[in-house]
């Protein structure tokens, strides 16, 4: 009975880990993604201020022209 009772604890305990460890790298990816996109806008903006053409702007940045406008 002690075995079945600690066993279970054990199966508890590790799908608690599994599901931090599964949360912790969904949220390092979510994270990356928005400093990625951050960083992106910022140097667009850097970008629009020293007056390059929005067209060259989408090509490098890989953003629309109407995701660049918006950031105006």
């Amino acid at each position: 009975m002690y075995r079945t009772a600690q066993q279970r604890q054990w199966d508890y305990d590790n799908a608690i880990d599994y599901a931090r460890e599964e949360a912790f790298e969904e949220g390092q990816k979510i994270g990356l993604e928005i400093g990625l996109k951050i960083t992106r806008q910022k140097v667009v903006l850097e970008m629009l201020k020293s007056g390059i053409a929005i067209d060259v702007i989408a090509a490098c940045s890989k953003l629309s022209i109407e995701e660049i406008e918006a950031l105006k």
